[in-house]
């Protein structure tokens, strides 16, 4: 089995608007097309996303396919409207092994 990881196209950010809660800007729909129509994603695949607005619309955007949206899958949680704080390793323990700090640092 492969894992196919895609990151959500370019959020519409909004002041005062937390992070979480952003769609997909509107201009990203073409990149988000080209990507779909590159080849690069397979064919047959099963398709998880966040609950977030902006990585549903960019799984929409990619596939016809039924999508599967995960709490779990959710981004860090962070204050303000994308302020960057101290990132937690790991957001959600899923199945599989198990999540561990990289020795030295968050990242």
């Amino acid at each position: 089995m492969t894992l196919h990881l895609v990151r959500h196209g370019r959020p519409a950010m909004t002041r005062g608007v937390p992070a979480a809660e952003w769609d997909l800007d509107a201009g990203a729909y073409d990149d988000v097309w080209a990507l779909r129509a590159s080849g690069r994603l397979p064919a047959r695949a099963a398709w998880f996303t966040s609950p977030e607005p902006k990585a549903v619309q960019t799984a929409q955007l990619l596939t016809d396919a039924q999508v599967g949206v995960l709490p779990q899958l959710r981004e860090h949680e962070r204050t303000g409207s994308g302020s960057r704080t101290s990132r937690p390793r790991c957001v959600a323990r899923l199945p599989g092994p198990t999540c561990r700090p990289s020795p030295g640092g968050s990242r």
